[in-house]
């Protein structure tokens, strides 16, 4: 039980540290450069390139990660943790 806390625990650090980073100003700058970069806003489709897709897509994938970090209410971690726990109990 005390490592399933601790995980949870880091998960609320991660939380907070993506929201610290990313609320200032350069961190707005970079999070908006991320999605260009990371194709949140356009295709990840190469006609004829598989690969070069599927690399697109993870990028995208990464940035999408991200912004659920950054978007997500501290509350609603909480809640999930607690979710988390009670499960482990039943």
């Amino acid at each position: 039980m005390s490592q399933l806390k601790e995980v949870l625990f880091r998960r609320m650090q991660t939380h907070a540290a993506y929201v610290r980073v990313f609320n200032t100003d350069d961190g707005k700058f970079v999070l908006a450069h991320l999605m260009k970069e990371g194709f949140v806003l356009d295709t990840t489709f190469v006609p004829g390139d598989t690969h070069r897709t599927a690399m697109n897509e993870g990028s995208r994938r990464l940035v999408l990660s991200i912004l659920k970090y950054v978007n997500k209410d501290h509350k609603e971690i909480v809640n999930q943790i607690e979710q988390e726990i009670q499960s482990a109990n039943t």
